[in-house]
């Protein structure tokens, strides 16, 4: 709705009979030349942040204005108890209706200063007023009242059209940690004056008049019910006459839950509460006793237990009756002199709100003469004053829960510790599963297809190589712990399988604590912030345990999350510490490393690469290892390639190559035997290193394959291979004899194919054999 018409500001908790609202307003005034002023105000988070009055009228609820806390940024004025005020100049006397005050959005239990009691006052000419004790003795306001504790914005509709240019708003008491202190404001709005009439809105269900509700709006407004919770309606056809209007209103229900319409064919669901905390669940215990709401020792089998499950019966504006699949339906949820039971012989009728928390598809139940159903701190079912997040209760179908389990097992990365063999087996199971939400034996056959799941047997192994893949649902490509060059701490990003910045090994510290090294960097984890270091100065590191594979990896200032995430959307970041379970970015895999992947490129005949890695390597699939002796022929020198055939050791370079359009080589992790010490020319870096005069891998314009110089400027690549520098420009390659043409295989190579100058600085398009040319700024001998 873009037009603030009217003011509704009674919660329907009970449904029946006719409520009334306060007077209608019209609309916000437009506010250019407008000015503001405020008894006091200080910068709140940094220089041009939020904090100073001009926030008020800016027309960005997410700014807001602060009375004076103190902040070293900078402020004016008394801040430190009220009242606090702010004088909003509207330019000229104007007739006005009312006003529209919007909380600070970040309300929580830390934050301060959200309006609890306030005073209006008007005026055709500026107040006088200088100190806490000139407002208070102010008397003439023309609305005063409180506000709840809520982001909404607040409507205050005067009680008759005023003629003024300024307005006062005074917070006398206010939200917060520190209630009663401090003072904020997001946006101000000052309301023109318009007449109205009454509108009485009748609501019907299924045909019958439930509930009506009497507001005043805007005569030759359109009619606009007010919204009641779980109701979907379209609004009546009309516009507001003088007089009283009487306006039906068609409903249908839109509840978080398929309600029961007949208990011979009960629609059964689990219900959890407090779930920004944990998964607490209903469950009954017995006749005459307290409502258990715990953590499910067995979260995926509980299916299998009749007292988790509920079904309700009614409508939204009549109420609900609740009752337990192992009690049975002739016996209901009720009220009782302590908490709520199941008993005998009463019907208590439960009204459902939307909660005032973060909890989506949610409801709270409260009945007559009680406060909201709430998970209580002995694991039980209480009662408290406000549909908080403790009082917010979902609703799951009894195969819900375990094809949820299923589908974050399925997400298992292959070779995860703490992973499954078949997890397979769980395709058909789930499938049968989700053609009846309410069946329980397709749910307690997809719960025994979890439950014989194999376990991979990959455990935490000191000295094993692994990736640390996180589990976030949300995002949509996989995001792994990674170094990256010139940065001193481990950052997120991208999962590549064929890039080692992201391995890590994970060895033991002196006093028995695990750390992880990261292998081309050689350094280790220090916190969860990743910064790197050295070995004895980490932080103590465990694994916390979440279920389905996934651990938080704990240090000593908390737990390895990935900051920046953006609920999914986030590329990349740093690491932060911040708590999260399962399936959250605080939520890791960590992914055992036995094999790694290189790209291989084609040229020619044959495919290759290079490569120089921190392990040892076993065997390699899709390409042959070379290793390269510098050797004299035809009094030139070229680097004669050599097939290793028993593993690569680590920190060796190597030249891959395999047979035409092979996309990767496969590099498994092992033993290696080779003899490569004193017979390998080829050096490598672990990290991106300065190009510095070496000669890499590459192919000459004339398609003369050898190692090359690079432009200057460049950097070669991390685990890559290179001749260390030389006075040569390049050198040929041989293959045991066979001279073996590629193109620019490293990505970081020498740019083969730059533009070409004779010694007069013509460029010249194809150079002839035996000529002398400069390329990259080098001269060279075309071959």
């Amino acid at each position: 709705m873009n037009k603030f018409t009217y003011l509704l500001l009674l919660l329907f908790c009970m449904m029946g009979g006719v409520t009334k609202a306060y007077a209608g307003i019209g609309d916000p005034l437009e506010k250019s030349g407008w000015s503001v002023t405020a008894s006091s105000w200080c910068w709140d988070d940094r220089v041009d942040g939020n904090g100073k009055y001009d926030r008020i009228i800016d027309g960005d609820i997410q700014n807001f204005w602060h009375s004076n806390w103190g902040s070293q940024a900078g402020g004016e004025g008394d801040g430190g108890s009220l009242p606090q005020w702010f004088i909003v100049d509207i330019g000229s006397v104007q007739e006005i209706g009312g006003v529209i005050y919007t909380p600070r959005q970040q309300i929580n239990n830390n934050t301060n200063g959200a309006c609890k009691n306030y005073k209006v006052f008007v005026s055709e000419n500026p107040f006088e007023v200088t100190d806490q004790a000139s407002v208070n003795a102010l008397t003439g306001e023309v609305a005063s009242g409180s506000f709840e504790y809520t982001i909404a914005p607040k409507q205050v509709s005067f009680n008759n059209k005023q003629n003024a240019q300024y307005v006062m708003f005074v917070i006398t008491d206010s939200y917060g940690s520190v209630p009663g202190r401090w003072a904020t404001c997001a946006e101000f709005d000052v309301c023109s004056y318009a007449e109205t009439a009454s509108v009485t809105y009748n609501y019907t269900l299924d045909g019958v008049i439930k509930h009506s509700t009497s507001v005043v709006q805007t005569i030759g407004s359109n009619y606009n019910a007010p919204a009641i919770d779980f109701i979907t309606f379209t609004q009546p056809t009309g516009t507001v006459q003088v007089g009283e209007n009487n306006v039906a209103v068609e409903c249908t229900e839109n509840l978080p839950f398929e309600k029961t319409t007949d208990l011979n064919s009960p629609k059964w669901f689990a219900i959890d509460m407090h779930s920004n905390q944990k998964r607490y669940m209903w469950h009954y215990e017995a006749d005459n006793q307290n409502i258990k709401v715990a953590v499910p020792e067995d979260l995926v089998s509980i299916s299998k237990d009749d007292a988790y499950f509920w079904c309700l019966t009614g409508n939204v504006f009549d109420g609900f009756q609740i009752y337990n699949k192992k009690a049975g339906t002739t016996k209901s949820l009720n009220t009782t002199d302590a908490k709520p039971q199941i008993t005998e012989g009463e019907n208590t009728t439960w009204h459902i709100v939307k909660p005032k928390s973060s909890i989506s598809n949610a409801a709270c139940f409260k009945a007559d003469n009680t406060q909201y159903l709430n998970h209580q701190g002995d694991n039980t079912l209480g009662y408290y004053a406000n549909p908080d997040e403790g009082s917010s209760c979902r609703f799951f179908k009894p195969a819900t829960i375990a094809i949820e389990q299923a589908e974050v097992i399925a997400n298992i990365p292959a070779n995860a510790v703490g992973g499954y063999l078949n997890d397979e087996n769980l395709d058909p199971a789930i499938t049968d599963a989700e053609k009846d939400l309410y069946n329980f034996k397709y749910a307690n056959n997809l719960v025994d297809t979890i439950k014989a799941l194999q376990s991979n047997g990959i455990t935490f192994e000191e000295g094993a190589y692994y990736r640390i893949v996180n589990a976030f649902s949300a995002f949509t490509v996989q995001k792994c712990m990674l170094s990256v060059s010139g940065n001193t701490n481990i950052q997120w990003g991208s999962l590549d399988l064929k890039d080692i910045n992201n391995v890590f090994q994970l060895e033991k510290k002196s006093n028995g604590k695990y750390c992880l090294k990261n292998v081309n960097r050689g350094q280790y984890m220090q916190d969860a912030a990743g910064l790197l270091g050295n070995k004895e100065t980490a932080a103590d590191m465990d694994f916390a345990e979440l279920g389905c594979a996934q651990y938080n990896i704990h240090y000593t200032n908390g737990n390895c999350h990935t900051n920046g995430h953006n609920n999914g959307k986030g590329d990349k970041g740093n690491l932060v510490a911040w708590d999260g379970g399962q399936n959250t970015a605080s939520a890791w895999y960590l992914v055992k490393v036995d094999k790694v992947e290189v790209a291989l490129n084609t040229a020619g005949d044959a495919s290759y690469a290079t490569t120089y890695l921190p392990f040892a390597v076993s065997n390699v699939e899709g390409a042959t290892a070379y290793i390269g002796k510098v050797v004299k022929q035809e009094n030139k020198k070229i680097l004669h390639a050599t097939a290793i055939k028993a593993g690569i050791p680590a920190n060796t370079g190597v030249i891959l190559k395999g047979a035409a359009n092979e996309a990767k080589a496969v590099l498994t992790l092992g033993d290696a035997t080779s003899n490569v010490e004193g017979n390998n020319a080829l050096k490598g870096t672990l990290v991106e290193k300065d190009y510095t005069n070496e000669l890499v891998f590459g192919k000459s314009a004339e398609g003369a394959v050898g190692f090359y110089s690079m432009e200057t400027g460049k950097k070669i690549g991390a685990n890559k291979a290179y001749l260390e520098a030389t006075a040569a420009q390049a050198m040929k390659l041989v293959f045991d004899g066979d001279v073996t043409g590629i193109e620019n295989v490293m990505g970081e190579a020498a740019d083969a194919n730059a533009p070409i100058y004779d010694l007069t600085g013509r460029r010249v398009m194809k150079a002839v054999k035996g000529g002398l040319y400069i390329q990259n700024g080098k001269k060279f001998i075309a071959q």
